[in-house]
């Protein structure tokens, strides 16, 4: 009977694919996939844009930067040195880039 119960439990996990949403690491790096010219690492991906990507409080940005990607990803290809920057996308991702790299509020009161 556990045995079945188990199965049954991950079958049903497994009906959708991955079990929680997409956050916007995962879209990030999914998208900028093809710039790794077959050397992708999806863990290190993530991590790395989770470090430097702003949090929470850059989401409308990175949001932004997301949509048009997604709108021109066929222009991205196998070119590790352009680190999936489209023309196109160019501003939106220097707005991300500038809210990311912008002292959080929180971070001042912490010297108090």
């Amino acid at each position: 009977m556990p045995v079945l119960l188990g199965a049954a439990l991950t079958a049903l996990g497994c009906q959708d694919g991955y079990p929680i949403a997409a956050t916007h690491c995962d879209r990030w790096c999914d998208i900028r996939q093809a710039t790794e010219c077959g050397n992708y690492n999806p863990t290190s991906c993530v991590v790395s844009c989770e470090q430097l990507s702003g949090g929470a409080a850059c989401y409308p940005e990175f949001d932004a930067v997301l949509t048009c990607l997604e709108q021109h990803e066929r222009e991205i290809g196998c070119d590790s040195s352009s680190y999936g920057i489209v023309r196109a996308c160019q501003d939106a991702q220097q707005t991300l880039y500038n809210c990311a790299m912008a002292p959080t509020p929180h971070a001042a009161n912490s010297a108090e």
